[in-house]
């Protein structure tokens, strides 16, 4: 995969910390693949917009990307923008995923 396929949206007011998040996306063949990548894109986008609002009030410097993750469920997107160096300078990134239930799973990989 190449990043041809990917996206980026960043704002920056200064120097302070990174953050991204990780709006997913796939094209799969068949219909009613529901395992929320719709979701996870818009939550994604949703959560880069608030806090680029947050660093744009004035009281926190830093940068946050919104970065397009293909590929998820046949293609290994992540560990291949990761080998493209996406995720350099990056102090976290973050994603929601739903489920078929309430529940809360925390997982943390460093890279």
């Amino acid at each position: 995969m190449s990043k041809t396929f990917t996206f980026n949206a960043e704002y920056s007011n200064g120097k302070g910390r990174a953050v991204s998040f990780n709006a997913e996306y796939d094209a799969l063949p068949g219909m009613g693949h529901a395992c929320g990548h719709n979701l996870i894109a818009t939550a994604s986008v949703a959560a880069g917009l608030g806090v680029k609002n947050a660093l744009k009030s004035g009281g926190l410097k830093g940068k946050v990307t919104i970065l397009g993750t293909p590929a998820q469920e046949i293609g290994g997107g992540k560990a291949k923008l990761i080998q493209a160096g996406a995720y350099d300078n990056l102090d976290c990134s973050l994603m929601a995923h739903p489920g078929p239930k309430a529940y809360m799973f925390l997982q943390s990989i460093p890279l």
